[in-house]
């Protein structure tokens, strides 16, 4: 884009100077063309008073006269006292030279915009790029520390799980046992013997009640 820019300010500089330089620079003012342009009218009638239309000099001055007088029309209107020059008139060329200039200047300015804009976005990325190891590190510790207490929370979850176990088979292994506290004995002697009954009987009977017992 500078480049074409730069090219058509080069165009438009060399069309101006061009144009420039194929205005009449003769520097003589209207009036002055207006005092030459009678005394060639005054001329004319004093060689028509002599010779024919078809003379060789009525027709040259008539040709002058013709001549100065579409000058003096081209010529423009002479601004009036302070008033500000009048800005000379571009040929289409230069004005459609000219635009695109304005057009290729504005495209510029938007380009220049996007630019900085885009600049603006590789700096942050590039300061991305440039924490992403201490992100990384930083990630990792909290990583490293999470898993230690990820594994001593398992391992006092296993030994809490151990613990339940061995205590629910402790128990149902009480309830499954019996012992004896106290074993049984027999008596030396019979606790009691009637009058009525022998020996024989009262052992018999004693030897019931100690079976029974």
């Amino acid at each position: 884009m500078q480049q074409g820019t730069t090219f058509l300010e080069a165009l438009i500089a060399q069309q101006t100077h061009d144009l420039q330089s194929a205005e009449p620079a003769t520097g003589v003012s209207v009036d002055e063309r207006r005092k030459e342009l009678k005394a060639l009218i005054a001329k004319k009638q004093e060689l028509e008073a002599l010779y024919t239309p078809e003379y060789p000099d009525v027709v040259a001055v008539s040709r002058e006269i013709a001549d100065l007088q579409a000058e003096i029309a081209r010529v423009p209107a002479e601004p009036a006292p302070g008033a500000p020059p009048a800005k000379g008139t571009d040929t289409p060329q230069l004005q459609q030279l000219k635009a695109q200039l304005r057009a290729a200047q504005q495209s510029m300015v938007t380009a220049r915009q996007e630019q900085a804009r885009i600049e603006q976005q590789v700096r942050t990325y590039e300061s991305r790029i440039e924490s992403s190891p201490m992100v990384e590190e930083e990630y990792k510790q909290v990583t490293r520390d999470h898993e230690t207490a990820l594994q001593f929370y398992n391992t006092l979850l296993t030994k809490m799980n151990e613990s339940s176990m061995a205590t629910a088979l402790e128990h149902r292994q009480q309830g499954e046992q019996f012992r004896v506290m106290d074993a049984p004995n027999l008596p030396d002697e019979p606790t009691f013997q009637t009058e009525s009954s022998s020996p024989v009987a009262g052992s018999q009977q004693a030897c019931s009640w100690v079976c029974s017992s």
